[in-house]
């Protein structure tokens, strides 16, 4: 007999008229660990009970929210409102979860939506993997049309996207075979049998080996022509995002959302609130526009027009700096000020903070007043961080390194100013057919700018277009983000870009780096997906080894 049989452990079971009432809801009934489902909307309260109640979930549960061996919803609504305004719904808003799509919606909203970061997990339809080139039931291409266009203006605008998908089929279709000669199946090279051998077609006996040779050939032949021409999709090119968040996540989104000056988001946000309410609907009950956020951006964007500059294409040799504070003059109030101006800004952040004079004073002119202390004080006040990057990348990098969420952002407007980040076979191969669009879409771009602002503007910018934002973070993260973004099976745009911050920080802090970023890839890749997509045959094999056994 050891020690602990000797000691005495409590007894989680309950007795069996209870057990009935909380079978439906609890698994395991007779463990101290246990989950909880089929309690949409209530569960939070029940766990907020925990501070203030001397017995445990169930002892909670049954007592406040089960009637006559039932569960009563009507008690429970009343008792979860009692809940959120004894409590305060912040973080009881934590302890509610729910799954939300929005599908059709532009990869403009997208960033809006996902750049939400702190506790939601966004899974989006990927630019690496599909082919945008079929047309909906109704025959148009699939992108978004803002509601603000004048109808003399909707026109050319579709006149204009429709051009950019032709001429994007048009290349894919051309593109796949020249890939395919480029790597014929015959002389592709992957290891499908999960040995470490890398072999040929021929080399392969097993019917099921060539299957799998031909799923990855196939896969990999597509991701390539798909990280060449996605760049010629717009922003606003329809897609969908899923994710899972909690309910004070999804409050702070609606609210964002709703307080848009783009009519795309507010919808969203309407929508998203509707949805909700079905699963959460205490915990998103104040997601609304918020006054103070809306009136901080806009004083925000009327000080950065001061400070604005003439279109201009950027010059940068490498694509990435790392801000000496000291070069940029920036002590932390004038950083805090240059944030707020800087994504309503097309200037570097040195530049902005060198551009205006009294720090303390623009920061009071943006803020203002705030109503109450829920109106959340905008990101910049996040800054504070031993690490900031500023970026020129295309709008398609951005897309990729954006998820990143430990870390603070802060993204200028999309446009066409900064240039157009040509893929290499692009450049090579379809040159001339791609400037005709490239002018199409700067001309159009410039003109909804001049007409409707720079919001609305965004959404006919290509992904390849080159944008700017920076992104602050601690050593942990740059050597999560770095290692990460570096590996052979990302898109060569952002593999460049990783490898660039590591050098950076080789230069800048040669001490710090030693025993810390020891799996940063330099290894020259063509074709990025080769190896993962062999590795997912070898895993799909043992996996129906597994289910036939």
């Amino acid at each position: 007999m050891s020690k602990n049989d000797l000691v005495p452990k409590p007894d989680h079971s309950a007795p069996a008229q209870e057990a009935d009432a909380l079978e439906p809801y609890i698994y395991p009934l007779d463990s101290n660990v246990f989950t909880v489902s089929g309690l949409d909307g209530m569960v939070g309260a029940v766990y907020a009970r925990y501070s203030r109640a001397r017995g445990g979930f169930k002892e909670t549960f049954l007592k406040e929210f089960i009637k006559e061996g039932q569960l009563d919803p009507q008690r429970a609504d009343v008792l979860i409102d009692r809940v959120l305004i004894a409590y305060g719904d912040d973080s009881v808003g934590e302890l509610e979860g729910a799954h939300l799509s929005m599908e059709d919606v532009s990869n403009l909203a997208t960033k809006e939506i996902e750049d939400r970061r702190i506790g939601l997990s966004p899974i989006e339809q990927s630019t690496r993997y599909v082919f945008y080139d079929q047309k909906d039931a109704g025959g148009n291409w699939r992108y978004h049309v803002p509601s603000a266009l004048e109808p003399e203006d909707v026109g050319r605008y579709r006149q204009v996207l429709d051009t950019v998908f032709e001429t994007y089929v048009s290349i894919l279709e051309r593109l796949v075979p020249m890939y395919e000669s480029r790597k014929p199946l015959e002389t592709a090279q992957y290891d499908v049998v999960g040995d470490g051998i890398q072999r040929q077609y021929r080399e392969l006996s097993d019917e099921n080996d060539q299957k799998a040779f031909r799923t990855t050939w196939r896969s990999d032949i597509r991701t390539k022509a798909c990280d060449c021409v996605r760049a010629l999709l717009p922003a606003a090119t329809l897609t969908h995002v899923g994710m899972y968040g909690n309910g004070r996540a999804y409050q702070n989104l609606i609210t964002h959302l709703r307080s848009h000056p783009l009519e795309e988001m507010t919808e969203l946000g309407d929508k998203a609130k509707r949805a909700l309410e079905r699963k959460m609907a205490r915990y998103v009950q104040r997601g609304g526009r918020n006054d103070f956020l809306v009136e901080s951006r806009n004083r925000a964007e009327s000080l950065a027009e001061e400070y604005l500059l003439e279109a201009r294409s950027g010059s940068w040799e490498n694509r990435v700096k790392l801000i000496d504070e000291k070069a940029s003059r920036t002590g932390f109030q004038r950083r805090i000020a240059t944030l707020l101006l800087y994504p309503h800004s097309n200037r570097t952040f040195a530049s902005l903070a060198q551009a205006f004079d009294n720090a303390g004073e623009t920061i009071n002119k943006i803020v203002g007043a705030r109503p109450t202390r829920r109106d959340k004080l905008p990101r910049a006040f996040e800054t504070g961080y031993p690490l900031m990057f500023e970026f020129e990348t295309d709008f398609g990098i951005y897309r990729d390194l954006e998820r990143h969420r430990m870390l603070s952002q802060h993204r200028q407007l999309l446009a066409t100013d900064l240039g157009f980040e040509w893929p290499p076979d692009l450049l090579e191969m379809f040159n001339d057919e791609v400037e005709v669009v490239l002018g199409e879409v700067e001309s159009l771009q410039h003109d909804l700018a001049r007409k409707y602002g720079r919001w609305v503007a965004q959404y006919p910018v290509l992904l390849g277009y080159r944008m700017r934002y920076l992104m602050e973070m601690n050593f942990r993260e740059a050597c999560h983000f770095i290692e990460l973004r570096s590996g052979v099976q990302g898109h060569p745009g952002y593999r460049r870009i990783a490898q660039e911050m590591h050098r950076l920080l080789q230069e800048n802090f040669p001490e710090t780096l030693t025993g810390t970023l020891q799996h940063v890839n330099y290894e020259d890749v063509e074709w990025a997906r080769a190896t993962s997509e062999a590795k997912q045959r070898v895993k799909e094999r043992k996996l129906e080894e597994k289910e036939d056994s």
